[in-house]
């Protein structure tokens, strides 16, 4: 009976009805795509920074966190490698050594960053390794170095010509010719300026007096998440006095906070687009209220009770939301799916807010984060139903004689 009543009274008024179901689709279709979009792009960054400069596991000499200088390394650092891929057999051990030289050519002379990497296992993890745009990946034993495009620019060289690279070390001066094998782009200025990849065996030479140095081992595992006990086994294994054992939050605490920041900017706007549809909500259903009072006093004059009147406008209420948030969801659902399969690209703002000497992926793709998206349904039903709850409230006191004197 007052599901056939509801039903009349949304069919008779198709414009309230659809503007009022409207206001909560169009809220729910730009949430769910706001969500699908900074989450999937968040998780996607994330993961790339993970991967190409730390790891689900990272070992690094005690206090580089805090002070990132180039000279602190570990050593022996084959025999650290094995003991972590005996943790996890499936997963992938890196070694790199992150230090800073100048990269010179006849022509010019360049202060750059270096990240030395074990070209084989990096080549796996790393989106460099895609985005070369001339040569080739570094060939392991060989004195191969990966520059950016701008880089190769500002030394006036391309691929197969020579470069030497220069270090300062344990209060030396070394150096040794290098041939460019590949030239990159990742569309981020300072990293296709100021950085370049050189395989570790070779860069290692450079440091004579340490034995097989690397600034850090990372362990990495196929899954995004790793298993909750691997930091724990990590330590006890490979943990002790001059090391420090991380999991890769802590040892990108800069990408972490920035994902975090955003969040919290985001879910403010959320909030802020939520309040704005509940008031659209209650003053259409207070608008409906006020032009149906004299029907709803006929209604209790002939014995309908203030409580089914209650019922009645929060039940109309229900179908509003309902109705909104199914098209909603499936707008928002269906606007997601480009930016899944296609994607934005942001290399013009990679500048910006470039993250350091990382290839993070220019094109930005969505991922459907059915939790939060089903989250949002939820969401928006309850907050369409509280809207409807003043107005039902105000027509279940109304009295039969009161009603039927409005005008």
């Amino acid at each position: 009976m007052l599901l056939r009543m509801a039903t009349r009274n949304l069919t008779r008024r198709p414009i309230q009805s659809l503007l009022a179901s409207g206001a909560v689709a169009a809220g729910m279709t730009v949430c769910i795509w706001m969500t699908n979009f900074q989450d999937g792009s968040w998780i996607s960054m994330l993961d790339d920074a993970m991967r190409a400069s730390a790891g689900h596991v990272v070992v690094q000499a005690d206090g580089y966190q805090e002070s990132k200088e180039s000279d602190l390394m570990l050593e022996g650092t084959d025999a650290l490698a094995k003991e972590l891929q005996a943790l996890e057999p499936d997963g992938v051990v890196l070694r790199r050594m992150f230090i800073e030289g100048l990269l010179a050519s006849p022509d010019n002379t360049v202060g750059i960053a270096v990240n030395a990497v074990e070209p084989d296992l990096e080549k796996g993890v790393n989106q460099i390794s895609d985005k070369l745009v001339e040569g080739e990946w570094m060939t392991p034993g060989k004195r191969h170095v990966v520059i950016g495009k701008r880089l190769a620019e500002k030394l006036d060289v391309t691929v197969k010509n020579k470069v030497v690279l220069t270090l300062a070390a344990d209060g030396e001066i070394t150096g040794l010719p290098f041939r460019v094998s590949g030239i990159f782009e990742t569309g981020n200025v300072r990293t296709d300026s100021f950085f370049a990849l050189a395989p570790l065996d070779i860069v290692q030479q450079l440091l004579p007096e340490r034995s097989e140095p690397a600034t850090q081992v990372a362990l990495q595992l196929e899954a995004v998440k790793a298993p909750s006990d691997l930091i724990e086994r990590a330590t006890a294994a490979v943990g002790g006095e001059g090391r420090e054992v991380l999991t890769w939050q802590e040892a990108l605490p800069e990408a972490v906070a920035a994902a975090k920041l955003d969040k919290s900017f985001t879910m403010f706007i959320w909030a802020v687009l939520a309040v704005i549809v509940s008031v659209g909500i209650l003053n259409l259903l207070l608008m409906s209220l006020f032009q149906r009072t004299r029907e709803m006093g006929v209604m209790m004059a002939v014995g309908m009770r203030p409580k089914d009147v209650l019922r009645l406008v929060v039940l109309e209420g229900a179908m509003l939301g309902l109705a909104g948030c199914i098209v909603g969801w499936s707008a928002g659902q269906l606007l997601t799916i480009p930016m899944v399969t296609t994607g934005i690209d942001l290399a013009q703002m990679q500048d910006a807010a470039p993250v350091s000497n990382v290839a993070i992926d220019t094109v930005i793709k969505s991922r459907f984060i059915w939790a939060k998206d089903f989250g949002w349904f939820a969401w928006f039903f309850v907050l369409t139903v509280l809207g409807a709850l003043w107005p039902a409230v105000r027509a279940g006191r109304l009295s039969p004689v009161e009603a039927l004197r409005h005008s």
